[in-house]
């Protein structure tokens, strides 16, 4: 494959989590503010994590098509 090529090849090549960014941005912008708002009914000596970090991270990865929480941390990571 010629450099041009190559070129090409990885231009067209996008990044997945930039480009679900971007969509997210435009048709829901406030979806992790609204994440953040989301009531924490667990007791506060045991919260490590935001509600927006752990929505957040559900989100992603039902978009990831991630069936498992094991899975999960072994594609994210």
């Amino acid at each position: 494959m010629s450099r041009e090529q190559e070129r090409i090849r990885r231009k067209l090549e996008n990044n997945p989590i930039v480009e679900c960014n971007k969509i997210r941005s435009r048709y829901c912008p406030d979806l992790f503010r609204d994440f953040a708002d989301t009531k924490d009914p667990r007791n506060q000596s045991y919260i490590e994590y935001s509600n927006d970090e752990l929505l957040g991270t559900m989100f992603y990865k039902g978009i990831a098509g991630i069936e498992s929480m094991q899975s999960m941390t072994y594609e994210f990571n």
